[in-house]
């Protein structure tokens, strides 16, 4: 079982790293933040518009963050695309290796569950939960060390 627990582990810290180091060298970082800057000012704008009752610059303020939006999306499906075939390739792997595994936490957590109270607390799950638990953090923690935007 404890092998199991680490080779999930470094799977999903390893896709997570991954996933961040796509997402450095595929995106510009600084366009990026300028882009965000930009829809950061065009609401203030806009918001300023709409308390003023001032509609024609509401609307060309919201219009532009639509395009912004846009562009950002553009700018950062690139890495998603190649983050997403691996995430495929490596997770059809994990299913099927460690499809009967039951990961034993040493803390209980809560579990939903369709019987009454509809939360239990839990050290058993499966691999897929304990790939989530450990690959959220991991994404947190290696956008922040290698100074990503958010």
């Amino acid at each position: 079982m404890a092998i199991e627990m680490l080779t999930i582990l470094l799977v999903a810290a390893g896709i997570s790293l991954l996933s961040a180091l796509f997402h450095k060298f595929f995106v510009n970082q600084n366009d990026l933040k300028q882009m965000k800057n930009e829809m950061k000012y065009q609401k203030e704008r806009a918001n300023a518009a709409k308390k003023r009752g001032d509609k024609g610059v509401e609307a060309e303020a919201s219009k532009e963050m639509m395009s912004l939006s846009g562009k950002q999306m553009k700018m950062t499906m690139k890495p998603l695309m190649y983050t997403m075939i691996v995430v495929i390739v490596i997770l059809g792997w994990l299913s099927t290796t460690y499809a009967e595994s039951v990961i034993n936490l040493p803390i209980p957590m809560p579990t939903l569950s369709w019987a009454f109270p509809f939360v239990s607390l839990t050290t058993e799950y499966s691999w897929f939960f304990w790939y989530i638990i450990v690959s959220v953090p991991t994404t947190f923690a290696f956008r922040k060390l290698l100074g990503l935007e958010q």
